[in-house]
């Protein structure tokens, strides 16, 4: 009996939900011929054949977009002026033309230096040759050379001067020479930041003699880029030293190796801002190429006399008290007022901003982590969908990286906490946020990797 209602019920839940109305799929979401509008079109566009080497360069120029630049410093320093002597440190090197880099700057054509001049393959070894509207340009270390009016010639390219014979074989590693950089560099009774791992991984800015600190601005500028300018890594302390001492440096080889750093950035380098722009525009206009109107960006704030007086001839303030540097800082306990000094003494306000700013740079690596988290699965669910061969119609409703991304709208770039993200170039001092108001130029800016005080950080 029981097996006998079983099965009639059964009967009945079958042959009602065949007679039920089918319900349409997602009604109501989009009427018939209507386009999402969050989504941008597909990446159909055609092959410019005059910009790029390939489709695959083209793909890496829309890559570069998201990236912004650094500028280097222009040096118009007055050559019978009071600081004449620091201005000979670097035209007795024969580096007139990186001290005048080219001010106008195209972005798309600095943009489309560095997309063409990746590796297809990135196994393959580096060429230092790109592509520009038609022109090969060269930028390994002799095309360098020759741009800087041929300052250090040498007779086998093999060969290499004796800053970089030395750093090869690792002689500014060993102590006595260390110990011989440092005295040089900073003030007496100073040493370098000592990392968790207990061996000296950086110089602070702030603690270097007058003379080093504008030789370490040009380097991180027009040399070694790097936005994070409050300190340096040591293997940048023997190149200060050699100009210090007035050695002749074949710097040609330095910047040729940081050209190719800044084009595998996002592969197999780490990623950072796109440098140079005023030598790569100097180093199209040598190749004779019919040069675009169109200026995107402009190199401002020179270094100049007023500049050196003000932001590095100038003395310190006094501190109330010593601060601890930035990668011993710690976080305040809760329930206690650790930036307010005794009733008698002013607000510290550098020791507040310098703990704020590590807060921020915290919070933003978190949430570029997660971002990243995020694209890599959206991007492999992608490539499974793919894979499957599922037809168009079910392929149409699963974003494409490139929608994703434009769905996210992931901000690029980190603002400033006193004022806002500004342009590529910057406006704004980062020696605020840094512990060192007084010291630095106006225009600093927080670096694109978050000026993190991990003891890896590139120099």
């Amino acid at each position: 009996m029981f097996n006998y209602l079983f099965c009639c019920v059964w009967y009945f839940l079958v042959v009602f939900a065949g007679m039920a109305p089918k319900k349409p799929v997602n009604t109501g979401k989009r009427k018939k011929g209507e386009t999402s509008t969050s989504q941008p079109p597909p990446r159909n566009q055609p092959f410019d054949h005059e910009r790029f080497k390939s489709r695959y360069h083209q793909d890496r120029y829309r890559e570069l977009l998201k990236q912004s630049m650094w500028p280097e410093k222009v040096f118009n320093i007055n050559p019978q002026g009071p600081y004449q002597d620091l201005l000979k440190l670097l035209t007795d090197q024969g580096w007139g033309r990186l001290l005048q880099p080219i001010t106008a700057i195209n972005a798309e054509l600095v943009r489309e230096f560095y997309a063409n001049a990746l590796p297809a393959n990135l196994t393959e070894p580096f060429v230092f040759e790109t592509f520009v509207r038609g022109c090969t340009i060269r930028f390994d270390r002799k095309a360098i050379n020759t741009y800087l009016g041929d300052t250090f010639p040498l007779s086998d390219e093999d060969k290499m001067d004796d800053f970089h014979d030395n750093q090869n074989r690792g002689t500014f590693n060993i102590e006595p020479m260390r110990e011989t950089i440092k005295r040089a560099i900073l003030l007496e009774g100073e040493t370098y930041d000592v990392s968790k791992a207990g061996r000296q991984h950086r110089a602070q800015y702030k603690l270097m003699n007058k003379t080093c600190k504008f030789i370490l601005k040009f380097i991180l500028h027009n040399v070694r880029p790097n936005s994070h300018l409050s300190d340096c890594t040591v293997d940048v302390c023997p190149l200060i030293y050699y100009i210090l001492k007035g050695i002749k440096v074949d710097i040609a080889r330095t910047i040729a190796w940081e050209l190719r750093l800044v084009t595998l950035q996002g592969k197999s380098e780490p990623q950072t801002r796109l440098a140079f722009p005023g030598l790569i525009m100097g180093l199209i206009k040598d190749s004779r190429m019919k040069m675009p109107t169109a200026v995107h960006e402009e190199i401002r704030n020179p270094v100049d006399d007023d500049f050196i007086r003000r932001y590095i001839m100038s003395d310190p303030k006094k501190e109330k008290g010593k601060q601890a540097s930035s990668s011993q800082a710690h976080h305040p306990q809760s329930g206690s007022e650790p930036f307010q000094m005794p009733t008698t003494t002013a607000f510290d306000f550098a020791s507040y901003t310098q703990w704020q700013y590590q807060c921020h740079t915290h919070t933003w690596n978190m949430l570029e982590a997660t971002n990243r988290a995020n694209t890599y699965l959206q991007q492999s669910q992608y490539l499974v969908q793919q894979q499957a061969e599922y037809p168009p119609e079910v392929m149409s409703q699963f974003m494409t990286p490139e929608a994703f991304q434009a769905h996210v709208s992931w901000p690029e770039g980190r603002p400033d906490p006193y004022g806002g993200g500004g342009s590529s170039f910057g406006t704004l001092s980062d020696d605020i946020l840094m512990g060192d108001s007084d010291r630095d130029d106006p225009d600093r800016v927080p670096s694109a990797t978050g000026g993190s005080d991990d003891d890896d950080m590139q120099g």
